[in-house]
């Protein structure tokens, strides 16, 4: 195993494990001591899951070769860790959605009642990742035709469509998904800046939410 392959094991292992116990700890709140479970906890949940399926399918590809040199893999090996790094992408745009998704609804859970320009910023980011999610994943799943030339291009079986606009899109995506995380991480802080809480509580609210800058 070459040495980026190994990192890509321990990051991907670590991050699994992270996420777990953060989302294991966040039901057992929500559930036993709060016993408030919304919206925004079942998209977490489904979130965890299809992050449960990614890590499956990168662990998957690492195992074929995903961080080795092409030159010490054999072609069946390239092509099954190409595969499943293409699947990967896919549960990524969604999982990125449903992650986002969960969070807008946490903000609309305490937000204000009286905030309805905040609820019109929220509700409108929610509806441009929610129509720009689904066109980037139709992209990704039909970018060959057969699917299978996604990952096996040389075998002159199908059409695919040009690496320069699957690159562009893939830039737009990710310039979408890193606004809308600022959008969601600092939207709290005037949100919630004349909520009457203690500024201790104010304070702790803010950095937790803020962590989404991160």
């Amino acid at each position: 195993m070459q040495e980026r392959a190994k990192e890509l094991l321990a990051v991907t292992i670590t991050l699994l494990v992270l996420a777990l116990v953060t989302v294991s700890l966040r039901c057992f709140v929500r559930i036993k001591l709060v016993k408030a479970f919304g919206l925004d906890d079942y998209l977490m949940v489904a979130s965890m899951l299809v992050f449960i399926a990614y890590c499956a399918c990168q662990l998957t590809a690492i195992h074929y070769g995903i961080g080795s040199h092409d030159r010490d893999l054999s072609t069946p090996n390239i092509l099954q860790a190409v595969k499943y790094q293409v699947i990967c992408e896919l549960l990524y745009v969604a999982d990125a959605a449903l992650i986002k998704l969960s969070v807008a609804f946490l903000l609309l859970r305490i937000m204000p009642e009286n905030a309805k320009v905040y609820r019109s910023i929220l509700f409108s980011g929610m509806t441009v990742m929610t129509l720009w999610t689904v066109v980037t994943f139709l992209i990704v799943l039909l970018q060959c035709r057969p699917f299978s030339s996604t990952w096996d291009r040389f075998s002159g079986k199908g059409k695919c469509l040009s690496s320069t606009f699957i690159t562009n899109n893939s830039y737009a995506f990710s310039a979408m998904d890193i606004l809308l995380d600022w959008l969601f991480a600092l939207l709290p802080v005037p949100m919630l800046w004349d909520v009457k809480m203690s500024t201790q509580s104010k304070g702790s609210l803010l950095f937790i939410l803020g962590l989404g800058v991160l």
